[in-house]
């Protein structure tokens, strides 16, 4: 029957805590009753000696806290006990003997003893029960032995050791999005590099598997994603022992716009016998899931795609390439990164008196890291001009809109009609 116990306030009850191959810390809140933020290893005391005389408890407590999280027994008089526990990752541990009874009588305790962990009384870097992950034992005063000369001092006493169950922490620069802590970063990013707990000594970082750059920033180690798509797997290694993260790099995926706010047409001279609108947008990278804030935008030319009355311009516009757009660090939920600068979108219709027709630019969006320069996508420009009958008319309707070619998501545009002058439809 579980446990109905709930020691540390996790919501996860004490008996589905207690290590099953692995477990997690019923005294712990912070391992989120989660087996994957833990360690598991097994701990072993008592008097395997020939007077089989004395109990001893094998105790464990959280080194910033001095919190008891483990209070291990022997199995009774002359029987060591083992049982497996679960310590949380990225703290750091100290654990002490404490005798309990002797049944020598007036004779009194003889204080012979046996202690180990995973069945070992070395120290440096052991490997947690069930592929759980490193821990480093630290015991300078020679508590994990199997003592059998007895005696009549108790040679544990004040002494203790230490149990260091080291974690990677990475923590993205960028603050937007909030989740600092998440795994799937955008390219360019960068991402702070950490072991706990601290005082761990030198750690030696490196790229294992994939792309990417490992720097000093002060006293910060960083690792900078690559300008492409990648999964990468850095490894720490320290104490004889070594620890890998995996990152999962993504390029943008889309190009979504939004009307600035409070912005308006720029209208014509009054009697100028054309339409002309100049507004401004938003450019946003998505996803909305990582930050793009390294990366630069460019455009690319375009040669014009019409019909109508927009044949009657001359010459017909070429949308000039244009680059070095920096990104902001703003992340907008639903859009993405956004462009530090709003994108400037205008155009003029043919002079009036005309028939209808369209103007489309279809423009190569790329960014730029370092001197990588990878598409994102096509963005179609859009001119419409929609003239009321009989034509050719001075009554119509003028539309620029900007939008991924082949999508509706991310649009802004703007009108004019020339029956409601001022009006302009909205997003």
């Amino acid at each position: 029957m579980t446990s109905r116990f709930l020691t540390d306030g996790d919501g996860v009850w004490d008996g589905d805590e207690v290590p099953h191959s692995p477990g997690s810390c019923p005294t712990d809140a912070s391992d989120g009753g989660s087996s994957t933020n833990c360690v598991t290893l097994k701990l072993t005391v008592g008097d395997p000696s020939g007077s089989e005389s004395e109990r001893w408890n094998l105790e464990v407590f959280e080194e910033a806290t001095g919190k008891a999280v483990v209070r291990h027994c022997d199995g009774g008089f002359g029987t060591p006990g083992s049982a497996e526990y679960a310590l949380v990752k990225g703290k750091a541990y100290t654990f002490s003997l404490k005798w309990v009874a002797t049944n020598l009588g007036s004779y009194g305790p003889d204080y012979d003893w046996q202690a180990k962990i995973n069945d070992s009384t070395a120290e440096g870097a052991y490997s947690g029960l069930y592929g759980t992950g490193p821990f480093i034992v630290e015991d300078s005063h020679g508590l994990l032995t199997e003592y059998t000369d007895g005696g009549p001092n108790n040679l544990t006493v004040g002494k203790e050791g230490r149990i260091i169950v080291p974690k990677i922490v990475t923590e993205t620069v960028a603050t937007s999005p909030p989740d600092r802590a998440r795994k799937t970063i955008g390219v360019g990013e960068e991402v702070t590099l950490t072991v706990l707990p601290d005082g761990i000594g030198y750690v030696d970082w490196e790229v294992a598997e994939g792309e990417g750059e490992i720097v000093d920033h002060y006293s910060e180690k960083r690792f900078i994603a690559p300008a492409s798509a990648e999964i990468s797997t850095l490894t720490a290694s320290f104490c004889d022992t070594s620890l890998s993260v995996t990152l999962n790099i993504i390029q943008p995926q889309e190009v979504r716009f939004a009307r600035k706010q409070c912005q308006t047409a720029s209208w014509p001279e009054p009697g100028a016998p054309w339409f002309y609108i100049d507004y401004q947008v938003w450019a946003y990278l998505y996803p909305d899931t990582v930050n793009f804030s390294k990366l630069f935008l460019s455009e690319g030319e375009s040669y014009p795609y019409y019909s109508g009355s927009f044949g009657t311009l001359t010459p017909i516009p070429i949308h000039q390439m244009n680059s070095g757009h920096p990104m902001s660090d703003q992340v907008r939920t639903g859009f993405g990164t956004r462009m530090l600068e709003p994108d400037n979108i205008r155009g003029y219709s043919p002079n009036t008196p005309c028939d209808s027709g369209t103007l489309d630019w279809h423009i190569r969006w790329s960014y730029q890291f370092g001197c990588a320069d990878n598409e994102i996508v096509y963005v179609n420009q859009h001119y419409a001009l929609t003239m009321r009958p009989p034509v050719p008319s001075t009554n119509g309707v003028f539309r620029v809109e900007k939008r991924p070619v082949g999508g509706s998501v991310g649009c802004a545009f703007l009108e004019m009609d020339s029956q409601q002058p001022g009006n302009i439809v909205t997003d």
